[in-house]
């Protein structure tokens, strides 16, 4: 899984009656020039292959059909496997920022989180899992996941001692149980509970001997 960072751009520009526009230093073409330019970061500066997603998630800006707000708020999230490319992007939002509201005279700040680390599996641990969870529910039930770009804070654990993190189904056949995180219409299947249980159950005691 991947690292995960925040970050929040609040443009100052100048407001001014929309009549009159060149009275005026508007955050809202500002902030759209700057979010078409962000979703080229990951096409043009990063290498194809390396994984980077850039996704801008807030724009808030104004609140009347006539009006040049003097503020902008842009807020989003940076996502990378590797550490060298999660530096790269951060300094590429920097770099655009500054250039576009220097070039229309408009001053910003930005506010940028670092969040949780990639998430890596190490192998040996890895395999170990498999092989038990092979036998308390049959390979059949073992699902390997391709790489994804979500996050998770187990990450930190993995960077100070070996292990592995895996995820338990939590859907059946009812539709009510096959909508995503973060859907409003989020439910699972609390049978998966058990099979969690289960599962740690056997670590727990082949770590012990028992």
């Amino acid at each position: 899984m991947a690292a995960v960072d925040k970050f929040a751009i609040t443009i100052q520009g100048k407001g001014g009656h929309g009549a009159a526009p060149q009275e005026a230093v508007d955050p809202i073409v500002i902030g759209s020039d700057i979010v078409s330019a962000l979703q080229k970061i990951v096409s043009r500066r990063v290498s194809p292959l390396e994984s980077a997603v850039v996704t801008l998630g807030v724009f808030q800006s104004g609140n009347a059909f006539n009006v040049i707000p003097d503020t902008a708020k842009l807020e989003g999230t940076v996502r990378t496997f590797n550490a060298d490319i999660r530096k790269q992007v951060r300094q590429q939002i920097e770099a655009i920022v500054f250039g576009i509201t220097s070039g229309f005279d408009a001053t910003y700040s930005i506010d940028y989180l670092h969040g949780y680390p990639a998430l890596y599996n190490h192998p040996k641990e890895t395999a170990f899992l498999q092989r038990l969870f092979s036998e308390q529910f049959g390979e059949e039930q073992l699902i390997e996941l391709e790489t994804g770009m979500g996050a998770e804070d187990f990450a930190y654990y993995l960077q100070e001692k070996p292990g592995s993190f895996f995820k338990v189904g939590c859907r059946n056949e009812d539709t009510a149980t096959h909508y995503p995180h973060h859907h409003p219409k989020f439910d699972i299947d609390e049978r998966a509970l058990l099979i969690t249980e289960k599962a740690f159950t056997k670590i727990v005691f082949s770590l012990l001997g028992s």
